[in-house]
């Protein structure tokens, strides 16, 4: 056989250079767009809900919440495993589907599904979330913000990550999610003074209520004057502190009003519960972050994007407050790619250098020192 396809081959000279040729263009070509990451997708196609119940027992998340969704997953096409897990106040439910089912698909069938279960939902339960669409490996990039002057609080900082870089990075697309670690999240707190209260014969609930009903724009319609539509609006958004303390209450004898600042002290601070979690470099408090890609998604051409959205973001940002990289999966890919270059290099001067000591013929090792990339290339092409 090896004779025959030997004989062919020099009685059609010009169709074997040109096969060659058109093999090695395609293969290079075909070696340049390859997808390349750190490891093969070793995860099915996975969609993550989550339920939140505050105060709620594992044995009462796992009857009332966790037992319905899995009910309704049951029978939706693709499916080959459910699981589940409960605990104080928090549901959580795995759907994976088969291999080559697209992921996107899977999340509208799931999204249809939990529509059946949302009718009958218990009082108390929020609404159900399905988690954004990722893997085990998509932590791409992470990085962190330093404050070089010390000016800004965790706090400040935290206000950065979550209202500059998240939506700046979200909007490259091929991004699941932007996860921020560390600092306090910036609310407007109410501390009411119970004696206050007392003496204006007021609950805590009228203070409550009266926050929540002034916090709104209402319309009116539109005004036709001179040929002009004016739009009529009643503007009550709360944008800062003062909004807040001249909030009224109730109002009483003579039309005197009672307003929050009467009654309660109103600031700018982080929240008030536990705190579970921090984030630090080199030993000082700061604001991490971790870019979490999509499935599928080129990952060297992702966190290119990325890198430089965040280059220039420093721009933007306050003097004195740096976006560090601190782990790029990317260079990774690279190192481990220049890697398998060098020992290819390598291996092909070596084989050149014994062809030439032991054939002494550098013509031989000329002609197989460039047969080495055109197998090569051959070999990407039947891989890919």
């Amino acid at each position: 056989m090896w004779s025959k396809i030997i004989e062919l081959s020099l009685q059609h000279k010009l169709l074997v250079i040109v096969s060659a040729v058109a093999i090695t263009i395609l293969g290079g070509q075909t070696f340049q767009t390859a997808p390349i990451d750190v490891y093969p997708d070793i995860n099915p196609p996975r969609i993550t809900v989550l339920t939140e119940a505050h105060g709620w027992s594992p044995e009462e998340m796992e009857t009332l919440v966790t037992l319905p969704i899995e009910s309704a997953m049951n029978g939706t096409p693709d499916v080959e495993r459910v699981r589940s897990s409960s605990v104080i106040g928090l549901s959580l439910v795995f759907i994976e589907f088969a291999w080559n089912t697209d992921i996107f698909m899977a999340r509208q069938m799931v999204s249809e599904r939990l529509q059946l279960v949302a009718p009958n939902w218990p009082n108390g339960v929020d609404s159900l979330v399905i988690l954004p669409t990722s893997s085990l490996l998509g932590e791409i990039i992470e990085y962190a913000l330093v404050d070089e002057t010390g000016q800004f609080g965790p706090m400040e900082l935290r206000d950065l990550a979550d209202s500059i870089i998240r939506y700046q990075l979200q909007a490259q697309g091929g991004i699941a999610n932007v996860i921020n670690i560390g600092g306090y999240v910036k609310q407007y707190q109410v501390f009411v003074n119970p004696p206050d209260l007392t003496r204006f014969d007021l609950s805590l609930e009228d203070v409550a209520i009266a926050l929540e009903n002034s916090n709104d724009n209402s319309s009116g319609g539109f005004l036709i004057r001179q040929a002009k539509e004016m739009m009529i609006r009643g503007l009550g958004r709360i944008e800062t502190v003062a909004d807040i303390e001249n909030v009224v209450i109730d109002t009483r004898q003579h039309g005197r009003p009672i307003l929050v600042k009467d009654v309660a002290q109103v600031q700018i601070g982080s929240m008030p519960e536990i705190r579970r979690g921090a984030g630090s470099r080199n030993g000082t408090e700061t604001v991490l972050g971790k870019v979490v890609k999509q499935p599928g998604v080129n990952t060297l051409q992702l966190s290119d994007r990325v890198s430089a959205t965040l280059k220039s973001l420093t721009a933007s940002l306050p003097d004195g407050v740096q976006i560090k990289l601190e782990y790029i999966q990317a260079d990774l890919i690279r190192r481990a790619v220049d890697t398998v270059k060098v020992a290819l290099r390598d291996g092909a001067i070596l084989v050149v250098v014994v062809l030439a000591l032991f054939l002494f013929n550098f013509r031989t090792a000329f002609i197989t020192l460039t047969a080495i990339p055109l197998s090569l290339v051959m070999a990407v092409i039947v891989l890919i």
